[in-house]
């Protein structure tokens, strides 16, 4: 980004100059204010690339959390932003699977203690869940590299105390092989499964390879072994759960039933399938007393020291976080009263309160300048932008449908930032769309540059070299915004032609429950069956 901050005047840049400077020196709060749509994400990429330190972004919701990480990694390139999703906090059944976003998560917490220079996006709800303790996290951490030597036996039973499932074939992350002398393993934290090829218990190689083909792909030197699961199963850990579940079974008054069901759900090999919420079992130990130690730590003890948080929109985060609250609260109080077994709020989540003392342990950038605590932060540093996003202008001419009259509106816009010299991005979903904009931009005798296989947006605005054609680029971005100050112009293909979001099919709450509920049963219950129709539930055995 340099050279094109170069080109352009001390003035052009002051708020990012000031913004910068004031992180430099310390200042422990800044107000951001004047960022439009998509510029937000755009302002935290670049100071990203300036600042070289870790960096947190917390957005209200699940949804604006993934938007602005599709945004970041459009920005920055793929490697250095990660998604750090919630886990569905409004089923309390103990035996409920929620893979993809607890790979996700641990690809996040891995990131973030192997390599510091990286941005974490997450929503309120997310960073108000506890996580396994940070301690049992680093001390499963492996480093392996060739030339060291494993014994084949204890490194299967270390993978699958780890959450690792042993299968024929690796495909999935969380999986792993052993066949002869090759060992391959999929960690959470890889983009690509790798392949150890054994001299004896030497690592003779290590190679990636690709999970469909199963054809090597390139090398490898080393990599870090993670957990693939929150939970550690070992005999200490299960031991551990059976003793804890009960104890909070005799405290609230549950059934024999309902306490021997629990326990020999574990005992059947369900403990890979238990619901995050129920973590505490696995890692919290009781004295006489009844006070608890080894707890659930939080997403802040795995950020480095020098992490700069980044609240997109604070008021509404704190609407969110009472929200979450106020939900969770409904749900223990509507599982209390139907008599299942249920943990309190405290082992499991991270109250507002608390997440706003953990919040000022670390540097603060409020994006739109308005601030959680009023007089707390009136003292903070503020910083003004100026940035505007593209909404269409104009009538529609004669017998001109919608559609023509925004393309034809968009080209007469474009040229007049081009004769401003401003660089232009138009950004298509897919090559089918990029094709399709060059042509219809054509067709208005404008000339256009595509671009196709990009390692990062920032290097197509660093390296260009002025022009007087707005260039294609594949990739999406949430919304258009203007920066007047950089001369920069980015533009949504969707946006343009106006397009609707796909709706998805809202399904049924029943649709999938045995899946996500099968801890549930009890012996007797009647149950339907997809191939042998109904039948009555005798319990689970471990075969």
């Amino acid at each position: 980004m340099r050279k094109i901050i170069t080109k352009k005047n001390k003035e052009d840049i002051e708020p990012l100059y000031n913004l910068t400077r004031q992180i430099e020196e310390g200042t422990k709060k800044v107000n951001v204010s004047g960022l439009k749509g998509a510029a937000r994400s755009f302002l935290i990429s670049l100071l990203f690339e300036r600042l070289e330190k870790p960096l947190l972004v917390v957005c209200p919701e699940e949804k604006e959390a993934a938007a602005f990480a599709r945004n970041l990694s459009l920005f920055l390139g793929e490697g250095v932003v990660f998604y750090y999703p919630s886990l569905d906090f409004l089923t309390i059944d103990m035996f409920a699977l929620q893979r993809e976003e607890e790979l996700a998560r641990l690809e996040a917490l891995t990131s973030l203690q192997v390599n510091t220079g990286i941005i974490v996006v997450t929503s309120v709800i997310a960073l108000m869940q506890k996580v396994m303790p940070v301690a049992q996290f680093n001390q499963y951490l492996q480093i392996i590299s060739t030339g060291d030597t494993i014994n084949r036996d204890d490194f299967c039973s270390r993978l699958m105390s780890g959450g690792y499932k042993r299968v024929g074939l690796v495909e999935e992350k969380g999986e792993f092989s052993i066949r002869g002398n090759l060992i391959d393993i999929f960690p959470p934290a890889e983009n690509n499964p790798l392949r150890l090829e054994m001299v004896g218990d030497e690592i003779e190689s290590i190679r990636t390879f690709d999970a469909s083909s199963q054809r090597s792909i390139g090398q490898a030197s080393a990599f870090v072994v993670p957990p693939s699961s929150e939970v550690m199963i070992h005999p200490q850990s299960l031991e551990l759960a059976v003793r804890n579940i009960r104890r909070r079974a005799a405290d609230l008054a549950l059934s024999r039933e309902t306490r021997d069901s629990l326990v020999d759900s574990l005992g059947n090999g369900l403990s890979t399938s238990i619901n995050p919420i129920f973590l505490p079992l696995f890692y919290e130990i009781y004295d006489d007393t009844g006070f608890s130690y080894n707890k659930l730590s939080s997403l802040f003890d795995y950020l480095p020291t020098n992490t700069l948080m980044i609240l997109d929109n604070p008021l509404a985060i704190n609407q969110s976080m009472q929200n979450a609250e106020l939900s969770i609260d409904k749900l223990l109080f509507k599982t209390k009263n139907s008599g299942k077994f249920y943990l309190e709020k405290e082992n499991a989540y991270i109250d507002p309160s608390g997440i706003l003392t953990n919040m000022d342990r670390f540097g603060q950038i409020s994006l739109e300048g308005l601030n959680l605590d009023q007089e707390k932060d009136m003292a903070a540093a503020a910083v003004n932008f100026e940035t505007y996003q593209y909404l269409y202008e104009g009538e529609f001419l004669a017998e001109e449908i919608r559609e023509d009259a925004f393309l034809r509106r968009t080209v007469e816009k474009i040229k007049s930032w081009l004769d401003d010299r401003m660089i232009i991005l138009l950004f298509c979903p897919d090559q089918e769309a990029l094709h399709r904009m060059k042509h219809l931009l054509l067709s208005y005798d404008m000339p256009v540059q595509s671009l196709s296989q990009l390692k990062s947006v920032l290097d197509v605005i660093s390296q260009w070299e002025g022009g007087s054609q707005p260039l294609l680029l594949e990739g999406e971005i949430s919304t258009s915004f203007i920066i007047p100050a950089m001369k920069l112009v980015c533009l949504s293909e969707e946006e343009i032609f106006v397009k609707k979001a796909p709706r998805r099919r809202t399904r049924p709450t029943r649709e999938g429950y045995f899946l996500k509920s099968f801890g549930d049963l009890k012996e007797g219950d009647f149950v339907v069956h997809t191939d042998f129709g109904i039948g009555v539930y005798r319990g689970l055995k471990k075969i």
